[in-house]
């Protein structure tokens, strides 16, 4: 049997982008055992596995780090909070409630590319979700507005989970990065999923 090769991803990545293919990669390569774990950003995991994804300000990528996924993002609803709102996004962004990854810096950022007709009411509820793996579920199960990761949420998208409520992305300057453990990048075993990788990024 080949080693089995150790993969940590984000939760929204492993969620969102590796397990939909899962079964794809296992028809392709049966003779590869495949160990998937959840990382949590800024909490290193040992022992180090051999291939990990991570999100990084694309400024502070390490230099053992590469390119995977673009990090952008924009505000997304259920279907039925947008409906709510009689169709129009930014009566559903003023209602909220308001989905909060750990601060409020996504929304800060994004409301003042659209001016005041976009602006949440005095009152508006906001709710904090440790992590975007949260946030995206808590949007998709209509709980509020959140700033997601599209990248993320093409799938609920295409399956009516999720709508986008407008065009105007912020976050162009952060990614999802791929690390290789120092040593292991010339094992076959890992260069193959390394690659599965790879070729995962070029059609998201």
């Amino acid at each position: 049997f080949a080693r089995a090769v150790s993969l940590s991803a984000l939760p929204v990545i492993a969620e969102e982008v590796i397990m939909p293919r899962l079964e794809t990669f296992r028809a392709a390569h049966p003779t590869i055992s495949l160990h998937l774990s959840l990382a949590q950003a800024d909490r290193p995991k040992t022992p180090v596995p051999d291939i990990e994804i991570l999100f990084r300000q694309m400024s502070r990528t390490l230099p053992d780090e590469a390119f995977f996924l673009p990090g952008d993002a924009t505000p997304v609803c259920a279907p039925a909070l947008l409906a709510a709102a009689g169709g129009d996004p930014a009566e559903a962004i003023r209602r909220g409630p308001l989905l909060l990854d750990e601060d409020t810096r996504m929304w800060n950022d994004w409301l003042p590319k659209l001016g005041e007709t976009y602006a949440p009411q005095d009152d508006i509820q906001t709710i904090h979700l440790e992590g975007s793996f949260l946030l995206q579920k808590a949007a998709e199960h209509g709980v509020g507005i959140a700033i997601c990761r599209r990248v993320t949420t093409r799938r609920a998208l295409d399956q009516g989970r999720l709508v986008e409520l407008s065009d105007i992305i912020i976050d162009q300057d952060w990614s999802y990065t791929l690390r290789v453990a120092s040593g292991r990048e010339i094992e076959p075993e890992v260069r193959l999923v390394t690659d599965w990788l790879v070729a995962i990024a070029k059609e998201v």
